[in-house]
């Protein structure tokens, strides 16, 4: 390994906490000796949980034994490979998730099938036994026997086991979104099983975890609106398996409505008014529920939520008769797992008339290529690269080393200027100001040469219909740029619509010296 890797991995693992770097190393050793825990026997519970469906997952199971995930099928000829791997880690987590036994159309006989196909393959299982996987299939497998009221030895034999696997295997190596998974299946499997030892165990985890996670204006602190909702719809699941099974060991029930009411709040504040999220950081659509439907869901559950000041995420919505803006002036929240985090301070999205106008390019793959990198840097985003290059060294897939510095300078209800100091040495200034018309960005860079490159992704729907040496119109909007040496092009990009699913667009891109002004008349 050359100095200059060793150089990206120390100013990667300089921000693990000891408890992450203590169950790596601890993991890590363990594996010469580990051996999973022996299977064994159970009794059906005597009594049966109760589940009754209100959230449907979209469908991804089709007849025949063929699969769906991700943009990308799998027509089974020879038997279910639930090893599959040709599509890539994240389809084969899928795969193994089973989320497909919560879709509206799936039978009872063919759930069964499909998990009596997966308990007889256990043995050759790989990254299935992973405890990510693990965790959100003892989930489904607990819903969807509650549902049918089934009662199964084998069933129960194997959701025992692999609640005993997952304990030798709670993720405190990563931390994050991993370990709240963990904890909310150890929830169900003591639900199910009315198992204290694991309720205690869970009610730690989630404990802890869900109050660190959550941030004070209520965002889940990966900062990506996706994780957010599925954590939600998650804490939102266990309020719902309370009130359906009641048991008075459980101690967690008010740490959780306090936890959703949170989560709702922020999810309201931050949805545009046409139900979608800003898909920012690792954040698709086609992955979790809508947001509307997970508010129809809490208000079921009789769960209160209000307005709150967006703060601590780092994110802003400016809402305006015609138009809605949407801004990232933040930094690294979770500085020990920004796995999910791009290359992307100071940006911002806009939505007119309902519509967008200027997004992220999104994220369409998870696996370790050039295209991940790519999305996930600064060039992929309406911010501003200087020549000291991406504001974040991420590399690796889910990987932060070098991180520079977000501060906000001033904050009003008309303008917000922010700073973001480089890793290296450049120093870049941007200043949003507004009214009901207009939206006037404007950039100053600092750096040895004073030179900056914008960009401006602009939707699929949105029709580049004019350009000048200074200013671009689209559809019935224009921009203007005013600056010192400024030059301005438009390119073709890939914009990730859904993961394996990238549409051709158009972005604007403006290199200039020492200021940009760009002014968005609506």
């Amino acid at each position: 390994m050359g100095l200059s890797k060793l150089k990206t991995l120390y100013h990667t693992i300089r921000h693990l906490t000891i408890v992450q770097f203590s169950y790596r190393i601890y993991y890590m050793l363990r594996s010469f000796v580990y051996k999973h825990p022996k299977r064994i026997a159970v009794k059906n519970p005597e009594q049966a949980l109760i589940w009754s469906p209100i959230l449907y997952c979209a469908p991804s199971y089709v007849e025949n034994d063929s699969f769906a995930f991700l943009n990308k099928k799998l027509s089974i000829t020879n038997g279910i490979q639930w090893n599959y791997a040709d599509y890539g880690k994240l389809w084969t987590y899928n795969l193994n998730y089973f989320d497909f036994l919560s879709q509206e159309d799936i039978s009872k006989d063919t759930g069964l099938h499909l998990i009596r196909n997966y308990i007889t393959n256990e043995n050759s299982l790989k990254d299935g036994l992973e405890p990510y996987p693990i965790s959100l299939r003892v989930i489904n497998w607990i819903k969807f026997i509650g549902q049918h009221e089934i009662e199964n030895l084998d069933i129960n034999t194997s959701l025992d086991w692999y609640t005993r696997v997952l304990l030798k295997h709670l993720e405190y190596h990563i931390l994050g979104n991993h370990l709240l998974e963990n904890g909310f299946a150890l929830y169900f499997a003591s639900y199910h099983f009315k198992n204290e030892k694991w309720l205690k165990i869970a009610t730690t985890i989630l404990t802890k975890e869900l109050q660190e996670q959550t941030l004070k204006d209520g965002a889940h602190f990966e900062q990506s609106p996706m994780y957010h909702k599925i954590i939600l719809s998650r804490v939102l699941d266990c309020i719902y398996l309370g009130t359906q099974n009641d048991w008075e060991k459980d101690t967690l029930k008010d740490t959780l409505r306090t936890t959703a009411s949170k989560m709702l709040s922020w999810l309201s504040e931050i949805t545009f008014n046409n139900g979608e999220i800003p898909y920012v950081n690792d954040s698709a659509k086609g992955i979790t529920f809508s947001s509307e439907e997970l508010f129809k869901f809490a208000r079921l559950l009789k769960i209160d939520w209000s307005t709150v000041t967006l703060n601590d995420s780092g994110y802003r919505m400016i809402r305006k008769p015609s138009y809605e803006l949407f801004l990232d002036i933040g930094t690294i929240a979770a500085t020990y797992q920004p796995g999910h985090l791009h290359a992307d301070a100071l940006q911002f999205l806009l939505n007119y008339k309902n519509s967008p106008v200027f997004v992220d390019t999104g994220v369409s793959t998870y696996d370790k290529t050039p295209l991940r990198t790519k999305e996930r840097s600064t060039s992929s985003h309406n911010t501003v690269e200087t020549t000291d290059g991406n504001q974040y060294q991420v590399w690796g897939g889910f990987r932060v080393a070098k991180r520079s510095k977000v501060t906000i300078k001033e904050e009003n209800d008309s303008h917000i200027i922010a700073q973001l100091k480089h890793f290296k040495s450049s120093i870049h200034h941007r200043t949003y100001t507004w009214d009901d018309t207009h939206i006037s960005i404007k950039d100053v860079v600092t750096s040895k040469d004073n030179k900056g490159t914008a960009s401006f992704h602009l939707h699929p729907d949105v029709i580049v219909s004019k350009i000048s040496e200074s200013s671009v119109r689209i559809n019935d909007s224009t921009i203007n740029f005013e600056g010192d040496a400024i030059a301005l092009r438009i390119e073709e990009y890939g914009f990730a619509y859904e993961y394996n699913d990238i549409i051709s667009s158009s972005k604007i891109i403006v290199t200039f010296a020492n200021h940009l002004n760009s002014v968005i008349s609506l």
